[in-house]
């Protein structure tokens, strides 16, 4: 087998690369090389893929023959099946590399394509890993070395991990390829990056090689094709020398292609559901309403929003805690001056619900026919709502017609990734789309209904439907009032792993911050390194308390997290070290109109920790003039050239660092606000 490419279709190649896109480093831009055998590789600096070929539904496509065109571009290679053909166009834009796939002379789909399988992965010692939404898990890990010589018979060596919406290689230089396909209206895309160990000797005692692969393909699930034309969304590789920086070009690569419009203010809002849980009301709201006016001056929340308010699939009923419906309750919160904020789930169905009583043919079913149950409660079940049954779909756009009627402006949906249900493992009342379609039919339906104009928060959702969609998604899992019992530990793992994309493709939402006293098992440390955490990240900022009965310091350190309407973010200097290896988190925000930064060191683990941290590392300065930072508070540390970081568990400490010897203005927030109820609040 050989690899041909003459010399100058390689130059010519190279050059309309590096003219396209300066912003790469020279030699690390992606290149194909066709193969006459009908593989290909892919280099990127001192990453490669190589061997790469098709493949469907797990296996190597099985070919008659293949015929391969080169091009200054890359080339085309055609996959002559037993029946029909497989056809890869290799190319680049103006800053990646391109892999396209077309599938003719098939009626019916595939379960999965992949245009790129069992790849050949050299030069990295990471990769980065994306869940396919909400609590992930995401991050950059390490390629685990592997044991030369073992013992056991049951050593875990061999690895799978499934990446969706991104994938990253990284050298131990930090050089990055990164992948994702732009467009997901119609397949679920999936990256799978795995090994192959063989082994030699009684027990398999000695190591002969550990490889590891990539494949990244589509869900294209069996769906009829009428054309018998099956064209996949494009692939696209993209390299630098930094992992964030890279990631985040590629998050903007894709909120270019979906037309993301990030142009409402950052969302800074109050959500029943940490205060009352199920057993918000009327009367509760009022009271919370009533003590909202007595803060001088006001907190400028922009939302208020209720939350898990009736047996699920009701959405419009009336209850005990709601006796008129909610259109009195969002009148209330308008007059108050809030957005009225209301929270769905748009595929949930309780068994007690008069939507299931009446009608019980609407909840999804698998392919035996049994009603898909998520929940089980005492008493009743939660299911699934079939939204390709007509009247299921329409009864949806009701509710959303009617709630913005009412006058809701901001809309939290939660469970979304229910509605994300494979179309070869349930039984619909309309089959034929592929479970990537009929989500984007609800979501599209519901921003119709409630109008761009509307602020939209997604929850426990895929990521890469929502895109172009949603103002806003949730990342990562609840933070209850006890750091032990709830989901700390995720909301910083994933918000730090999805901040590449965060005021890219959407705002991120870290979930709420506690800054109250009552009904909290959280310690003064663990209190502000989730507040200080959540607020210079530059994603939403949310709580469950109530104003009225937070302590004086307490409210300072809410309206310090409040954020400004720009859409800006905080850099993760050390994102490329993987997240596991990391003792103490850094995030560092950026003040351009003050030539200075806020630096924020968090100890998220159960132990103690002290590391030293360079200024040139945080900054890109040799040194600058330090003060700590708190809500109107700082102490100036005079010029340094470096930090010692000395944390216990759960505690954080915060900097402001400039070449100007001027401290923080007292009335300065972490997102570079100006709050003058900062200094003279109560």
């Amino acid at each position: 087998m050989t690899c041909t490419k003459p010399l100058f279709l390689r130059i010519v190649s190279i050059i309309a690369l590096l003219i396209s896109n300066t912003t790469f480093a020279v030699g690390k831009v992606p290149t194909w090389t066709l193969c006459n055998d009908g593989s290909f590789d892919l280099k990127a600096g001192s990453l490669t893929l190589t061997g790469c070929y098709p493949a469907i539904d797990g296996h190597s496509v099985f070919a008659k023959s293949v015929t391969v065109k080169e091009a200054p571009e890359g080339g085309q290679i055609t996959y002559h099946l037993i029946k029909g053909e497989l056809i890869l166009q290799f190319s680049h834009d103006k800053n990646s590399a391109v892999l396209s796939a077309k599938l003719k002379g098939f009626n019916i789909a595939p379960h999965w394509i992949y245009p790129l399988a069992q790849s050949k992965v050299a030069g990295a010692d990471r990769y980065f890993k994306q869940g396919i939404g909400f609590a992930g898990p995401s991050g950059i890990r390490k390629i685990k070395d592997p044991v030369i010589r073992r013992e056991s018979r049951t050593a875990d060596e061999t690895m799978s991990f499934d990446s969706y919406l991104s994938f990253a290689l990284i050298s131990p230089d930090d050089t990055t390829l990164a992948l994702a396909a732009y467009k997901h209206s119609n397949y679920l895309q999936r990256t799978t990056f795995y090994n192959r160990q063989y082994r030699y000797g009684l027990i398999d005692r000695w190591l002969d090689s550990d490889t590891w692969f990539v494949e990244a393909g589509f869900a294209t699930e069996n769906i009829a094709v009428p054309t018998s034309i099956l064209k996949l969304p494009d692939l696209h590789f993209v390299t630098g020398t930094k992992p964030f920086d890279t990631m985040r070009h590629l998050a903007k690569n894709i909120a270019k292609a979906n037309s993301v419009k990030l142009d409402k203010p950052t969302s800074y809002h109050w959500c029943s559901w940490y205060d009352a849980e199920k057993n918000f009301s009327i009367d509760k709201l009022e009271t919370f309403l009533a003590g909202l006016k007595t803060i001088d001056p006001p907190t400028p929340i922009t939302a208020v929003q209720i939350d898990d308010y009736c047996n699920y699939g009701d959405w419009l009923g009336k209850n005990e805690n709601w006796p008129n419906t909610l259109k009195p309750a969002f009148e209330m919160i308008r007059q108050a001056g809030y957005k009225p904020g209301i929270w769905v789930g748009p595929f949930m169905v309780d068994t007690r619900s008069k939507l299931y009583k009446n009608h019980p043919d609407w909840v999804l079913r698998d392919k035996d026919g049994k009603e898909i149950v998520h929940w089980e409660r005492e008493g009743y079940n939660v299911l699934q709502l079939d939204s390709s049954h007509p009247e299921a779909f329409e009864y949806l756009r009701t509710v959303f017609k009617t709630l913005c009627s009412w006058g809701a402006t901001y809309y939290k949906t939660d469970f979304m990734d229910w509605g994300l249900a494979d179309s070869t493992k349930v039984k619909r009342a309309r089959p034929g789309k592929t479970s990537i379609r009929y989500f984007i039919d609800v979501v599209d339906m519901i921003r119709e209904e409630i109008g761009d104009e509307s602020f939209w928060l997604g929850c426990i959702s895929p990521f890469p439907p929502m895109i172009g969609r949603v103002d806003a998604v949730r990342v990562a899992n609840d933070v209850h009032w006890s750091w032990s019992q709830g989901g700390t530990g995720n909301m910083f793992q994933e918000s730090f792993a999805d901040q590449y994309f965060n005021n890219v493709l959407f705002a991120n939402d870290p979930d709420v911050l506690y800054v109250r006293e009552y009904n909290c098992e959280l310690t003064e440390d663990e209190i502000y390194s989730i507040a200080l955490w959540d607020g210079i990240l530059g994603g939403t900022v949310n709580t469950s308390d109530r104003f009225d009965k937070i302590p004086a310091d307490r409210l300072k350190l809410w309206r310090f997290t409040q954020p400004t309407k720009k859409h800006n973010i905080a850099h993760l200097p050390f994102f490329s070290k993987p997240y596991a290896d990391q003792r103490i988190l850094v995030a560092v925000r950026q003040y351009p109109d003050r030539n200075a930064w806020g630096v924020l060191f968090v100890n998220p683990s159960d132990q103690s920790a002290t590391e030293t941290y360079q200024i040139k590392d945080l900054i890109e300065k040799p040194s600058a003039f330090c003060f700590t930072w708190l809500p109107a508070q700082n102490k100036p540390l005079g010029k340094l050239s470096s930090f010692t970081i000395d944390l216990k568990p759960h505690a954080s400490i915060l900097y402001y660092v400039s070449p100007n010897d001027t401290p923080p203005p007292s009335d300065m927030t972490l997102s570079g606000l100006t709050v003058p109820a900062l200094s003279d609040s109560r």
